[in-house]
C-alpha cells in the first residue's frame, strides 16, 4: 500500500516520498486562480471560517471562542445543512493519487437525501468559475480513493450575515480541469514550473 503524507506547514502532499502538486497549486500555475488580490484578512477569515465550521461539524465548537466577525459564516453553514437536510459524510477529506498525478483536500463530502456523495467546497468570497473546476478535480480524487462516482458538486458561499448561496458545478468543469492538468504537466516538461 502506498505511503501518503501531508505536511500542513508547507502544504505538501507526497506518495511514497514523491511530491505531488495540489489542485490549488495546479490552478494557480495555469491562471485559473489569481490570488494576488487576496489580502491578509481574507486569507485569515477563510482559514478561521473553515476551522470553525469543521469544529461545528464535529460537534466540538466552543461558541464562546468564535470571533464575532466569523460567527455569521458558521451560522450560514449550519443553516445550509439544516435547510438541505444534508448529512456530513467526510470532513477535510485528503487524498494523494500517484495515478492521477495530483492531490487535494476536499472541504466536505455530503450525503444529500441518501443519494451518491456530493463534493462541497466552502467559500467566504465569490466562488467564480474556478470553484466548478476545483470540485471537478476533487470528484476525480474522491473516485480514485473510494471508487464512488460523484455526480453532484458545488461551492457554498457563506456570508457574514448568516446567509449562503450555492454555485453548482457544470459538466464542462471536468474538461476544463483536464486541460489545466495537461497544461501544468506540459509546463513542467519544458522547465517552466
Amino acid at each position: 500500500m502506498a505511503e501518503r503524507t501531508f505536511d500542513p506547514a508547507t502544504h505538501t502532499y507526497r506518495v511514497d516520498g514523491v511530491r505531488l502538486p495540489s489542485v490549488t497549486q495546479i490552478m494557480r500555475a495555469t491562471g485559473i486562480i489569481d490570488d494576488r488580490w487576496f489580502d491578509a484578512w481574507s486569507r485569515d477569515r477563510g482559514s478561521a471560517v473553515h476551522l470553525a465550521c469543521e469544529l461545528a461539524d464535529h460537534g466540538t465548537l466552543d461558541e464562546a471562542s468564535v470571533d464575532p466577525r466569523i460567527r455569521g459564516y458558521v451560522t450560514a453553514w449550519e443553516r445550509f445543512l439544516s435547510e438541505t437536510r444534508a448529512t456530513v459524510a467526510e470532513i477535510e477529506f485528503r487524498h494523494s493519487s500517484a495515478a492521477l498525478g495530483y492531490a487535494g483536500t476536499i472541504d466536505r463530502v455530503l450525503s444529500l437525501h441518501g443519494d451518491r456523495p456530493a463534493i462541497v467546497d466552502l467559500k467566504t468570497g465569490a466562488p467564480g468559475r474556478a470553484a466548478g473546476i476545483q470540485t471537478a478535480a476533487y470528484a476525480d480524487l474522491y473516485r480514485d480513493a473510494t471508487g464512488d462516482i460523484v455526480l453532484t458538486r458545488f461551492a457554498v458561499r457563506l456570508f457574514s450575515a448568516g446567509k449562503y448561496s450555492v454555485v453548482e458545478g457544470r459538466t464542462s468543469d471536468h474538461d476544463d480541469w483536464n486541460e489545466a492538468l495537461w497544461a501544468y504537466r506540459e509546463r513542467g516538461k519544458h522547465g517552466r514550473d
